[in-house]
């Protein structure tokens, strides 16, 4: 009963704490979900602004600013074939019509000479105000997904009223996506996905295992846990980053997911709940292999402390009793200047009192007998 009473408190101690363990290094795993994607968010935006900074060089180039087609033309060819992302560029005059275009392969935006080539009415306030303009995403009757960038064309002379707008159609589709992801790399099984709002995975880096996997939601309708369900969070950015559990590719894996506005798509940083256990599992095998080599080096330790503690109190015990049986003569060996040393050097001199006693009495019984012989 006294085991089981002193065990049950330890084990109870032991499976609170390795749950606080666990619970400790999934928020880890998460927050650093959460950091990943903010850095991605900004990446993104700087991708973005090189690339509105690249069409504002191209239309400040003197063959663009003639607006001439013949000159302008190699200038849009070249341009588009500078970034995979760029998949239509044309200039228009101060009056919105189209002088120049190029493109590359089919779009899908439209058949009619102009009906992807810009907004007309945005065509027209950027002409006003002479400041560039990113769309918003724009999804075709296909699905593909595009952005747009008006830029305007400044005059010769400083001053001048803006005499006309480069239109740049960037598509994010397919290769485009995947694109956006060849710079990052991960260690370990974390990845990252980027989706449309419908869970479809359109890009993917790290992972391996993903390979079969073409949908994907964070919130799983079946295996999911309670405590990570709902939470989320509201970094510096503003970003809000939903974090939660769900299988994916057959495997419990821990999700965070955010939506990128400026791409119109989903962004999620998984890692498998394995590598948390994996850990977890190690570390607990670590404390419990150095646990019992303490334990062994404290019974080694103990064992020899107690052989030297009992040892001379065996001998002084020994000691007190053949002195009891008249063997005043016996001494023990005193060797230490602890406690128990003090000890043996009274028993030792008490033994000499009584071994001197003993001889006074002894003289003494000799000489009476010989007075009265």
């Amino acid at each position: 009963m006294f085991l089981l009473a002193s065990v049950v408190p330890v084990l109870m101690t032991g499976i609170a704490v390795f749950a606080q363990m666990r619970s400790t290094l999934v928020e880890r795993v998460l927050d650093s979900h959460r950091s990943l994607i903010r850095q991605m968010d900004k990446d993104i935006d700087s991708a973005f602004s090189l690339h509105m900074r690249l069409v504002q060089a191209l239309a400040r180039q003197i063959d663009v600013q003639t607006l001439d087609p013949s000159r302008v033309k190699p200038h849009l060819d070249t341009f588009l074939d500078y970034d995979l992302l760029f998949h239509e560029i044309a200039a228009h005059d101060a009056s919105g019509n189209l002088i120049s275009r190029s493109s590359r392969g089919a779009l899908g935006l439209g058949t009619s000479p102009t009906s992807d080539l810009g907004n007309r009415g945005m065509i027209d306030e950027v002409l006003a105000n002479g400041k560039p303009y990113l769309s918003r995403p724009i999804t075709d009757a296909a699905g593909h997904v595009r952005l747009e960038m008006m830029v305007p064309i400044p005059a010769f002379v400083d001053g001048e009223p803006t005499q006309g707008v480069i239109t740049a159609h960037l598509r994010l589709h397919g290769s485009e996506i995947q694109t956006l992801l060849d710079d990052f790399s991960f260690v370990g099984d974390t990845y990252l996905l980027l989706t449309d709002d419908s869970g479809r995975v359109l890009g993917r880096v790290g992972g391996e295992h993903l390979g079969s996997v073409r949908h994907i939601r964070v919130r799983s309708d079946d295996d999911r846990e309670q405590h990570h369900e709902d939470t989320s969070s509201t970094g510096a950015s503003g970003k809000n980053i939903r974090t939660g559990l769900a299988i994916v590719g057959g495997r419990r894996d821990l999700l965070a997911e955010s939506s990128i506005p400026s791409l119109g798509l989903v962004m999620i940083v998984g890692k498998p709940c394995s590598e948390v256990d994996d850990f977890l599992h190690g570390t607990i095998q670590s404390v419990v292999f150095y646990g019992i080599v303490g334990v062994l080096l404290a019974l080694i330790l103990s064992i020899g402390f107690s052989q030297s503690l009992t040892r001379p109190i065996l001998v002084l015990t020994n000691g007190i009793r053949k002195v009891a049986r008249g063997e005043v003569a016996h001494r023990i060996p005193v060797d230490r200047e602890d406690e128990l040393g003090v000890a043996g050097d009274a028993f030792n001199s008490m033994a000499t009192s009584l071994q001197k006693g003993r001889l006074l009495e002894e003289i003494w019984t000799t000489r009476r007998s010989e007075r009265h012989g």
